[in-house]
């Protein structure tokens, strides 16, 4: 994690999912949040995305249009 002001930071990290490999080294951002450092939209939009193109029967939210 870098943190790139008082509320944002750029995250690494890997992802499994059902003991599968998601995602490996990929990068984000996270945002700090009533004192919780939470994951950005990009990558909370993002993962979905991906999830519902594997065909994973997943609601992508229109806000991550």
């Amino acid at each position: 994690m870098t943190v790139d002001s008082a509320t944002k930071a750029t995250v690494k990290y890997d992802l499994t999912a059902a003991g599968a490999t998601v995602a490996t080294g990929a990068t984000g951002s996270s945002v700090l949040q009533d004192g919780t450092w939470k994951v950005g939209d990009d990558v909370f939009c993002g993962l979905l995305t991906e999830a519902k193109a594997a065909g994973m029967s997943v609601p992508v939210p229109a806000a991550c249009s």
